[in-house]
């Protein structure tokens, strides 16, 4: 038959003494024909985890911890003497047992990653663990792997390392985002129509970035209204775009209402092209104002030419004899 018996000692402390003792007899007559286990392992003990981004969601955290170990109950922030959080949460947990493992129990990496956040959990009775390896039982000071930094591989240090590295080489594994082009800031639109409905520029603009609030009227000194709005926005991110965002266009038409826009920046725009990069001065394009299209200017035009005002072939607006 089979039987069950509990030892009860008078605190932790012992109770790691007599296991380790039982570790190093197991093999030996009488224990050799009995199934222990650490019982004072799988109490409830408060485990604590520090992630270095304090923005990784609980249930993420709460998630990782679920694959080694049995959370009771939610996590609770710890805060310092003046009531700020460390960043820390403590959690109460019970471990699982397992008899394949040293000690056991099932422990949990004391370091991980979860997706690019990096973080660390510790607690009571905890085994010392390698950051280099990731394995137990020595730490990082007495490793006596060699890993290389620079290619991960084990037998040689970075110095010694033959694999071609450079710099850039090492920038093509990285995705960059310019975050500081995300920031807010303020753009100023101008509208040669004055009496265009602000609701209009608003749905223009949201085409292009996220408005903060309502925009605001810019006054001269005198208090004259200049017909500029302000808007503080934040640009929509954009790999293929410049710096990584959605630039708005710097010259646009809101129905045959004409305006421009601009803010801190900004990258250079053509008025005759409308391509990023330059200004019409430097615009290498001849573009006819006449007729729209490139390869000309609009004296070398041979389309007929229609006045915008009365509507007559012959001669253009700024000649218009009806002016």
């Amino acid at each position: 038959g089979s039987a069950n018996m509990d030892l009860t000692l008078i605190s932790e402390s012992v109770c790691r003494k007599v296991w380790e003792k039982m570790l190093a007899c197991k093999d030996s007559e009488p224990l050799n024909v009995f199934h222990v286990e650490p019982l004072f392992e799988r109490e409830l003990k408060p485990l604590y985890v520090h992630m270095y981004n304090p923005f990784v969601p609980e249930e993420e955290i709460a998630f990782l911890l679920k694959h080694f170990i049995d959370i009771q109950g939610a996590g609770q922030k710890v805060l310092d003497a003046g009531g700020y959080w460390t960043c820390k949460r403590r959690y109460l947990v019970r471990f699982r047992a397992s008899v394949a493992l040293e000690g056991g129990v099932f422990h949990p990496p004391s370091t991980f990653y979860i997706g690019v956040n990096r973080g660390y959990l510790y607690y009571s009775g905890q085994p010392t663990g390698c950051r280099k390896r990731g394995m137990q039982g020595h730490m990082v000071a007495k490793c006596t792997s060699v890993i290389c930094r620079r290619c991960g591989v084990e037998g040689h240090t970075a110095t010694e390392c033959k694999e071609v590295w450079t710099q850039s080489a090492s920038l093509c594994f990285l995705t960059t985002k310019p975050l500081f082009a995300r920031e807010l800031r303020t753009l100023t639109i101008h509208m040669f129509n004055t009496v265009l409905p602000e609701r209009d520029i608003v749905m223009f603009l949201t085409r292009f970035v996220d408005i903060q609030g309502a925009g605001v009227k810019e006054v001269d000194p005198v208090g004259v209204w200049t017909g500029r709005r302000k808007y503080t926005v934040r640009l929509r991110p954009k790999p293929s775009g410049d710096e990584g965002v959605l630039h708005p266009p710097a010259f646009f038409n809101i129905g045959p209402n004409r305006g421009y826009l601009f803010y801190p920046g900004q990258p250079l725009t053509c008025k005759k092209c409308l391509q990023l990069g330059h200004i019409a001065a430097n615009c290498p394009r001849r573009l006819c104002r006449g007729c729209g299209v490139a390869g000309h200017e609009v004296k070398d035009c041979e389309q007929v030419l229609t006045c915008d005002l009365c509507g007559s072939v012959g001669h253009m607006y700024r000649s218009c004899p009806r002016k």
